[in-house]
């Protein structure tokens, strides 16, 4: 798999102490606020993701790869949305995701995705 999960060194401590904290104190409030923050402060840097749609040149730093076609059986292009499937709300690994969008397509794994924003309005079940 070829995915474009661009780590922050600045707030990955941050983002550990939120997940550790308490759902829905004041304490994980505010490590969530200082986490937001620096990530935006890393955004764009090169010590944190590149995003193209806050500034068009950082799609010159998008992972890239290649497989060969004789061993590709699936492809999906997802945006970070649709990618909480797996990454932010563990409704099943990338095999299930893939599986999924290939039985039902991929409307069904944006409904599912919405579901689960749905029933965690106040975004307590972040990993």
């Amino acid at each position: 798999m070829i995915g474009d999960n661009q780590p922050v060194p600045a707030g990955d401590g941050l983002r550990r102490q939120v997940h550790a904290s308490a759902h829905g104190s004041p304490e994980r409030a505010s490590l969530h606020m200082r986490y937001a923050l620096a990530v935006r402060a890393a955004r764009n840097t090169g010590h944190g993701p590149w995003v193209a749609a806050a500034l068009p040149r950082a799609a010159e730093y998008a992972e890239t790869g290649t497989a060969p076609l004789g061993e590709l059986r699936a492809f999906a292009a997802l945006t970070d949305g649709a990618a909480r499937f797996v990454d932010r709300f563990d409704l099943g690994g990338w095999p299930d995701a893939m599986r999924l969008m290939d039985q039902r397509g991929p409307a069904e794994l944006v409904r599912r995705v919405r579901e689960a924003e749905a029933t965690d309005p106040a975004c307590a079940r972040v990993r």
